[in-house]
């Protein structure tokens, strides 16, 4: 979402495909340039009421999150006959 919502132009350009970053970096490296995305993740290709697919995983991940805390709060209380 962060990368999708910076502005046109100062998305950084893409990297190099996996195997070749194993090839020429270390793991750790590795691991930090992944983590740090590309410039093709700053393209919207889908979106649905306005939001985009990283909008809704990260709607969808806090709305379950949430309905486990709440069932984790109230089946205790619960009969369970």
């Amino acid at each position: 979402m962060w990368i999708q919502h910076q502005p046109a132009g100062t998305v950084p350009s893409c990297g190099a495909p996996l195997d070749n970053l194993l090839q020429m970096f270390p793991l750790l490296e590795v691991i930090r340039k992944v983590m740090t995305g590309g410039g093709e993740c700053g393209h919207v290709d889908w979106q649905w009421l306005g939001i985009s697919m990283p909008g809704w995983v990260f709607i969808m991940a806090v709305a379950l999150g949430l309905v486990g805390i709440v069932n984790n709060l109230v089946s205790p209380y619960r009969s369970r006959y």
